[in-house]
């Protein structure tokens, strides 16, 4: 019993400060917003995200959830706005990781090969995944037209 209950107390605690490393990442990148613009063409959240869930597991997904939730509910975004920016990051890091270890990714070795998969599976295409989602919930939620939509990609 207290095997399992230290081992719980760790996961809650990794849990907690993946969101919190998320969260600092993700006010340096609101920073980096331009005046009067919605979104960042810059987001560290990320990389610290897909970082966590290859080194520690993919279990530690609720950590980008919980950090996504909090720093879009600090801006006072529109439910739908901060459901949009759970779902697109959490996706985003968790597809990213598990993409890349099928693939046989392996974050020590240096090799061209897995800085080339990281950058393109990793970072261009999942990325893809959140910005889609993200953009898509603004729209519902009406901040943003349709319009300005394909701008915002």
């Amino acid at each position: 019993m207290t095997q399992s209950l230290s081992r719980s107390v760790i996961y809650l605690a990794q849990i907690l400060a993946l969101a919190c490393a998320y969260g600092i990442a993700a006010k340096v990148g609101l920073l980096l917003v331009p005046e009067g613009a919605s979104v960042s063409a810059v987001w560290p959240p990320a990389g610290i995200a897909l970082a966590a869930l290859l080194r520690c597991g993919r279990n530690l997904w609720p950590g980008v959830a919980l950090g996504a939730a909090l720093v879009s509910d600090l801006d006072g975004a529109h439910w739908l706005v901060i459901g949009g920016g759970v779902v697109g990051s959490t996706l985003e890091a968790w597809v990213g990781a598990t993409w890349l270890k099928a693939r046989g990714f392996d974050g020590h070795s240096g090799s061209l090969r897995d800085v080339l998969s990281l950058v393109l599976r990793g970072a261009l295409i999942c990325s893809l995944i959140s910005a889609w989602i993200g953009v898509a919930a603004m729209d519902l939620a009406g901040a943003v037209t349709p319009s300005a939509a394909p701008g915002l990609l």
